[in-house]
């Protein structure tokens, strides 16, 4: 049965072209690189795992506990449960182990956590057109700026050289001055 499930979730997962629970714990573990040790932080991924999984923490009161729930475990209502983080004292290198022992937890300790705030919509397509149009005018306009600047800088730099090569000096004894590049 515990095969059938699994078997499942990956096809549902293959199938919605979303992350597999593993890409899942290895971005968030990635996320947080001072995980080992650090429980709140701890804490924090594991949210973040089971938010984005549609899971829950294990609550753990006693023990090894990371703020009130269990380290490296995220589960389902269904009594299923997960090891996230493996070799948690050392690494806490990513997994996605379906724990076996016990085979299920009492579905009470699952504390879900609800998915983040869904983002405000975008901007519509004309609302992006006519933000577009403003922002080509006002690059159009830099351009024309900078363009002439460009060329007042061309022709002061063409005057000052007609200056310089009209100068004409003498040094000490009489000798032509050196002008050094």
């Amino acid at each position: 049965m515990v095969k059938k499930v699994a078997l499942v979730l990956a096809l549902l997962t293959i199938t919605l072209g979303a992350e597999t629970p593993l890409q899942v714990v290895t971005r968030v573990r990635k996320a947080h690189p001072d995980l080992p040790g650090n429980r709140t932080v701890t804490n924090q991924a594991l949210k973040e795992i089971a938010r984005d999984l549609g899971a829950g923490v294990l609550t753990k009161t006693s023990g090894n506990n990371c703020g009130g729930i269990a380290c490296d475990i995220i589960c389902y209502k269904t009594g299923y449960h997960y090891d996230v983080f493996r070799d948690w004292e050392n690494v806490a290198a990513p997994t996605y182990s379906l724990v076996t022992n016990p085979p299920l937890i009492d579905p009470a300790r699952c504390q879900l956590i609800a998915p983040g705030p869904t983002p405000p919509p975008g901007p519509t397509c004309e609302q992006e057109v006519a933000r577009l149009k403003v922002e080509k005018e006002q690059l159009v306009s830099e351009n024309l700026t900078l363009t002439n600047s460009l060329n007042q800088c061309n022709q002061d730099k063409a005057e000052l050289q007609r200056k310089l090569d009209n100068v004409s000096c003498r040094g000490f004894w009489g000798l032509p001055c050196t002008v050094i590049k």
